[in-house]
């Protein structure tokens, strides 16, 4: 009786150790990020957005003689889609430098809700380059930040 009581015992214990190792190994698993490693990830996400913005400025820049105001104002709200994803990818990383591309895209912002219904899309274009290329000077100050 006293043998069979101690294999009973032996086994519970043993099933006990194998399940507190099975749990620890879980919580030790290779889904844990390093803080290193999701820095590395912001900062992919955000070159990936800035690439987009930079982008989307390129084809705001591209707009010809065709081009009305509302495919100006199109590739306006393109370019406030991206700058939403730069501030979430960039919260965490202090370097990026996003707040000089906010401030650029607010100057081109006002440039292009100040034009006129009747502005013919080359006029509207040569009244926002200066401003488009404020926006670009910014998107690569942050890049070379962030060492995209």
């Amino acid at each position: 009786m006293n043998s069979a009581r101690s294999l009973s015992r032996r086994l519970s214990l043993t099933v006990a150790a194998t399940v507190a190792a099975a749990l620890l190994l879980a919580g030790c698993s290779d889904d844990d990020s390093t803080p290193k490693e999701n820095a590395s990830k912001s900062a992919e996400a955000l070159c990936d957005s800035l690439g987009d913005l930079k982008d989307d400025t390129a084809d705001l820049s591209s707009l010809d003689s065709d081009s009305t105001v509302d495919d100006i104002k199109d590739a306006r709200d393109d370019i406030a889609d991206d700058l939403k994803d730069i501030d979430d990818d960039a919260k965490g990383i202090d370097d990026a430098k996003t707040d000089a591309i906010s401030n650029a895209y607010d100057d081109l912002k006002k440039s292009i809700d100040g034009l006129d219904g009747d502005t013919t899309a080359s006029d509207a274009a040569q009244k926002i380059q200066p401003q488009i290329e404020k926006l670009n000077k910014a998107i690569v100050a942050s890049q070379a930040s962030v060492r995209c």
